[in-house]
């Protein structure tokens, strides 16, 4: 069990499962949004939670970090990235805008108590996060595979492969204020200060940023958007023979078997949805009006 002690602890979606791999590392992300709130009304809705959400005033943690979080892709085939134990931070501002220097404090004072809990070191292995040019993606982001499976420190989830997000762009001086501060015991900041933001142009009251990340909010729901980090356990009824049946998912994806929760929600599938279903029948002694349409006995 590994909670930050002085972190909210305000669990919403729960976790994906336990790690299954590579060394520990951290990753930033941006909620690209203003509250901490609005971030966890929609992780809630997307059932996409990070190990931790971070404000000018307070961390929250939502999955503990012994456990994976939801916040990346995960596609078949290729690594894994939510179970690679990796510790996920959503810093509560946008990627193509200068962060909250009080934010930025919070983050760097989170990722010194996860360091010293996991061993990581301070260091990004792909390099720093790419800040935004003109406001967009700047492009060129290191995703290689191979350092994101084997090494452990800081990335971007810029950095993390099989994503397309370049969340969190710090600036250089970002991106290093959160490896180089320091702090007392009583967790007052003892290094440099981060740098402060720009002032800001003047804007009408009703103005507010939004992102420029446009699929930022896009994220699959349900069983599809959880296939590859949590298993799909077919139960079949008495009397039924399957030759084949459920989900296809490649060799990467490992069963967990996931308890229910009280009052927890529960999928209903249509009876069309058998992706890899080649035949399914009852038994005769059920048979009537039970056939699936289209089966045939084996």
């Amino acid at each position: 069990m590994a909670r930050c002690p002085f972190a909210t602890w305000r669990p919403i979606s729960g976790s994906c499962g336990p790690h299954l791999g590579g060394p520990f590392k951290i990753v930033h992300h941006t909620t690209e949004g203003s509250t901490a709130q609005g971030a966890m009304d929609a992780f809630q809705r997307n059932r996409s939670d990070p190990h931790f959400t971070v404000d000018a005033t307070t961390i929250f943690q939502h999955v503990d970090t012994a456990e994976g979080a939801r916040a990346l892709r995960n596609d078949a085939g290729g690594v894994q990235t939510n179970r690679d134990s990796a510790v996920q931070i959503e810093l509560v501002g946008f990627a193509h805008l200068p962060k909250d220097s009080r934010a930025l404090t919070n983050v760097a004072r989170l990722c010194r108590w996860i360091e010293e809990q996991h061993g990581i070191p301070r260091k990004w292995p792909s390099g720093r996060p790419l800040p935004a040019k003109n406001g967009k993606d700047p492009g060129g982001h290191n995703r290689d595979p191979a350092i994101w499976d084997s090494a452990s420190g800081h990335f971007g989830h810029c950095h993390v492969p099989e994503n397309s997000h370049w969340d969190p762009a710090y600036s250089a001086a970002e991106a290093d204020f959160i490896l180089a501060a320091t702090f007392s015991e009583d967790g007052a900041l003892v290094s440099p200060a981060p740098p402060p933001r720009p002032a800001a142009r003047r804007a009408s009251k009703s103005a507010a940023p939004t992102s420029t990340m446009p699929d930022h909010g896009v994220h699959a729901v349900g069983i599809h958007g959880y296939l590859n980090d949590l298993a799909v356990q077919t139960l079949e009824p008495p009397g039924m023979r399957v030759r084949s049946s459920g989900f296809s998912v490649s060799p990467k994806v490992s069963l967990d078997v996931v308890t229910p929760h009280a009052n927890s929600c529960v999928a209903v599938f249509p009876t069309t949805i058998a992706p890899c279903a080649r035949s399914a029948a009852t038994t005769s002694a059920s048979a009537p009006g039970t056939w699936p349409r289209h089966a045939a006995e084996p």
